[in-house]
């Protein structure tokens, strides 16, 4: 699962030809299959639908009657193999296989160190000659652009194509930055490829990345590891976390940028407390309010997203049983609606907007149980001076042969028995508080972004969903508590939602 974790986002298939000729989807789902079928075999895998799940497969229910109900019967299939499908299944398998605080931590690594790398290939864009690339009209943002390597200053000047290229003369042409692995900048805007292409998903993954990497360098101590080694650690996650900082301000994306700065001051605050509130500011405020974003084209947007969302609303009012049916919103405005409530809302009709409000609201409230879940105290004869829970330190201790004794980590075998001691529930509320950060960050870029039924809304909703699966087995008592007066409520914020979209839209707050 870590292999298809950072091959879904890494994607070197299509930057290398080599190992496209690999087939890595195949080959990695084969071997999924067979360790599957083995741990099934052995009884060390429970497969389990866990809640946060199952109102994102609600949604897909949902979604496909409203794209039957919209195109007929015979989009079904289409609808079936979609990438929502496929990225539903993704995070239902995040949720499943990491069932350990350990294999959850060891799921953070694998996407800070991939997502490090992405913003290692992707920062040399800005500073790379400019050259002429040409595009299909039909992708104006030309995500997969292609360079015929003529030089340029503007756009303009590629406009005049070489007799030679004559074929690619009713393309669209712009003169962008060249970098690496055959990419380039998209209006100055550095991207990756696959589910990064687009600059603002990779800002948004880069978010994420940055708060895991955060949980990581403040992950308490077990006391196993060397002083050089955790120090060598610590600065391999400082300099990851400054390169992805850089990365998210070279791909302009202005949700992302704020994103990053409320991840920061959610993470500093849980941690720290009001003081944690000033370090975040001091390393969010700055990254949030600078932008070198083109101020023309940056108002373009703006002007646009607001246009697509009344559009939206308009069409919502038409159909606010059903919506315009899934996947249908370009068919009623010319771009997306850059907001993933609105998006659910219109689409998919109330029961969508529901649907998708329940499932953030969900996701955060189980995330609050955690952080909030009180430490027991250590027994009275264990703390004979009343100091309280002694300091987590996890040293090494010997039995009477010379062998180690394992205090914290249980066997990998008995990892999900029995219930959580103080250090183990410690370190459960430190990864809860991070994923709170984390999905803070998603959060707001839900808001401006259009990521209702995308890998990069799925994506955390699955990891929040194993979270919540290994919270329940180290915790005895806990358990999600959501009364029915409480999903009504949220379901009817839902469902009224649009609405108040479309007010603050239309009187320019």
């Amino acid at each position: 699962m870590l292999l298809i974790v950072a091959h879904r986002f890494l994607r070197l298939d299509l930057t290398k030809d080599w190992v496209a000729q690999l087939h890595p989807p195949v080959v990695l789902l084969g071997l999924l299959l067979v360790a599957t079928l083995y741990d099934l075999f052995r009884g060390r895998l429970r497969l389990r639908l866990l809640f946060p799940m199952v109102i994102q497969w609600a949604a897909w229910g949902w979604a496909g009657i409203t794209k039957v109900v919209a195109d007929g019967p015979a989009t079904l299939r289409a609808f079936a193999t979609h990438d929502f499908t496929k990225d539903l299944i993704f995070a239902t398998l995040i949720s499943v296989f990491f069932d350990s605080v350990r294999k959850l931590k060891q799921l953070a690594w694998v996407f800070v160190a991939v997502l490090t790398l992405v913003a290692l290939v992707t920062l040399p864009q800005r500073d790379g000659d400019r050259k002429c690339f040409h595009y299909r009209f039909a992708d104006v943002l030309g995500y997969n652009q292609l360079a015929d390597n003529r030089p340029c200053a503007t756009a303009a000047e590629c406009y005049n194509v070489p007799q030679g290229e004559s074929e690619w003369k009713d393309d669209g042409w712009a003169c962008e930055h060249e970098g690496p692995w055959g990419l380039a900048t998209v209006i100055d805007r550095i991207h990756y490829v696959g589910n990064l292409a687009d600059p603002n998903a990779q800002a948004q993954a880069l978010v994420m990345a940055c708060a895991l990497a955060l949980g990581l360098l403040f992950w308490p101590q077990t006391g196993r590891e060397s002083p050089f080694w955790r120090t060598l650690i610590r600065l391999a996650l400082f300099a990851a976390l400054v390169v992805m900082g850089l990365a998210v301000y070279y791909a302009a994306s202005r949700a992302a940028q704020a994103a990053l700065g409320v991840t920061l001051l959610c993470f500093f605050y849980t941690r720290i407390g009001p003081i944690g509130t000033l370090i975040g500011a001091a390393g969010g405020l700055p990254l949030a309010l600078l932008s070198r974003r083109n101020q023309v084209e940056a108002a373009y947007s703006t002007l646009t997203r607001i246009e697509t969302q009344v559009n939206g609303y308009m069409a919502f009012l038409d159909q606010p049983l059903f919506g315009v049916g899934f996947g249908n919103y370009e068919k009623i405005s010319f771009i997306t609606a850059h907001n993933s409530f609105l998006l659910s809302a219109t689409e998919a009709g109330v029961i969508g907007s529901a649907l998708f409000v329940l499932a953030v609201y969900v996701s955060f409230k189980l995330l609050f149980q955690v952080v909030r879940w009180p430490v027991p105290e250590p027994e009275p004869e264990d703390d004979p001076d009343g100091q309280g829970p002694p300091e987590r330190n996890f040293a090494p201790t010997y039995d009477e042969n010379g062998h180690e004794i394992e205090e914290f980590e249980p066997d990998e075998n008995d990892e999900n028995d029995g219930e959580a001691g103080a250090a183990e529930i410690i370190e459960l509320k430190h990864l809860g508080m991070t994923l709170l950060s984390m999905l803070v960050g998603v959060g707001w870029c839900v808001t401006f972004l259009s990521l209702s039924y995308d890998v990069m809304w799925l994506f955390p909703v699955g990891i929040v969903a194993a979270f919540y699966g290994v919270s329940r087995d180290r915790l005895p008592e806990f358990e999600m508590r959501l009364s029915i007066w409480e999903i009504l409520l949220v379901l009817l914020l839902g469902g009224l939602l649009p609405a108040i979209f479309a007010v603050i839209a239309t009187r320019g707050w």
